[in-house]
């Protein structure tokens, strides 16, 4: 005799940031892939893409310290690309995140500051005391 075990539905998702314009959410489907379209395919695997680009999503971001510092590094990291090769821009952005509280931290700490970041993101981001952040000008 079989036994059936149950098992949590699966979700599929991609945070998608890349270059080209797209909407803040949208849901891919496998089956629109297929060489012969079916009304019920035998197999579909459905996606849900949501765009992480800074700006697009903020209540996602808003909701993850994590996501918003990964949003602005990569912004930043376009930013820096436009003059200077990609290497360079990313070596320098992930620089200025590892040299440590003296320089690479406060930096990125008064950047986050000057766009409106409230204390309590950029002393998780940075790692850096309240009164630290509160100091900087």
């Amino acid at each position: 005799m079989a036994i059936a075990y149950f098992l949590p539905s699966p979700e599929f998702v991609v945070l998608y940031n890349g270059e080209k314009e797209m909407a803040d959410f949208v849901e891919m489907k496998l089956s629109d892939s297929f060489e012969l379209a079916q009304d019920f395919p035998n197999l579909d695997l459905v996606v849900k893409v949501y765009n992480i680009n800074k700006g697009r999503n903020a209540e996602m971001a808003a909701k993850s310290s994590s996501l918003s510092g990964y949003e602005e590094f990569i912004a930043a990291v376009r930013e820096n690309h436009k003059s200077m090769s990609l290497k360079e821009a990313i070596v320098g952005e992930a620089r200025g995140l590892a040299i440590g509280k003296e320089e690479g931290l406060f930096q990125t700490a008064r950047n986050m500051k000057a766009k409106g970041f409230n204390t309590a993101v950029i002393c998780e981001i940075t790692g850096l005391a309240e009164a630290e952040v509160e100091r900087l000008d």
